[in-house]
């Protein structure tokens, strides 16, 4: 009977781990760019969902704008007026509850210059969050409750046998 409780106490912890670790990866499949191609000096609209603290977003690996997010995120990025026609890479570096989550978006920067009436104060806007994800920590309530029943009807079994 130890055995049987040890492999189930085992099989819900390697769960948890790998359930943890496809939804932080799923992080990376909620951003959304409004477009992935615009002129130096336009905007790109974006959002997306992630965990507590500072997201991090640069291009072509040069830091671009941070943004501290509560949940999810959404705002407003201004192509750096410099960047040369070609292909380039956002990458949001999302605070997973680990550490962080690098996803990686290409952009291609098209045509030359926008004119000048793109505002160039346009920073991320933070969010008011109306739902939160779920961060991992719902599958560790459930998983707490069927260990701690496991352990009930175990005791129970043992104490009835006697």
């Amino acid at each position: 009977m130890k055995r049987i409780f040890l492999v189930t106490a085992l099989g819900l912890l390697i769960a948890m781990v790998f359930s943890t670790t496809a939804l932080a990866q799923s992080y990376c499949d909620t951003v959304i760019l409004s477009t992935n191609t615009g002129a130096a000096g336009s905007t790109v609209n974006y959002s997306g969902i992630g965990g507590f603290g500072t997201l991090m977003i640069s291009f072509d690996g040069v830091a671009w704008a941070t943004q501290d997010i509560d949940g999810s995120f959404n705002g407003l990025l201004l192509v750096p007026a410099d960047a040369t026609p070609g292909a380039h890479t956002i990458t949001f570096r999302i605070p997973n509850g680990e550490g962080f989550l690098n996803c990686p978006f290409p952009f291609t920067v098209i045509g030359t210059t926008m004119a000048a009436t793109v505002p160039m104060d346009a920073y991320p806007v933070a969010s008011t969050a109306t739902t939160l994800p779920n961060t991992g920590l719902m599958l560790i309530l459930p998983a707490a409750g069927l260990a701690l029943g496991g352990l009930g009807a175990f005791s129970l079994r043992r104490h009835g046998k006697k």
